[in-house]
């Protein structure tokens, strides 16, 4: 059986689509129903400026990488008769 790494990143970028989703989810109530202080406008900056610094890193390691090479899955098989 063969994957190609391209299924990986699909399922990574899936997770991404997610996390951001339920960042901005969050960042709407800190506004909506939050404080409005310079703790709150600090903590979100320092939250935004992390996950903008954490997607970069990933991206600089994955572009790198061949997506089109396949995982060669061997699995084994044995079929007793008896």
């Amino acid at each position: 059986m063969e994957i190609t790494y391209s299924v990986i990143l699909y399922i990574y970028l899936g997770l991404v689509a997610l996390f951001i989703i339920f960042s901005f989810f969050d960042l709407y109530h800190v506004v909506r129903f939050g404080f409005l202080n310079s703790t709150t406008v600090g903590m979100t900056f320092v939250f935004i400026a992390g996950s903008a610094i954490l997607l970069f890193i990933s991206y600089t390691y994955l572009r790198d990488i061949d997506w089109s090479q396949k995982i060669i899955i061997e699995l084994p098989v044995s079929f007793s008769a008896g």
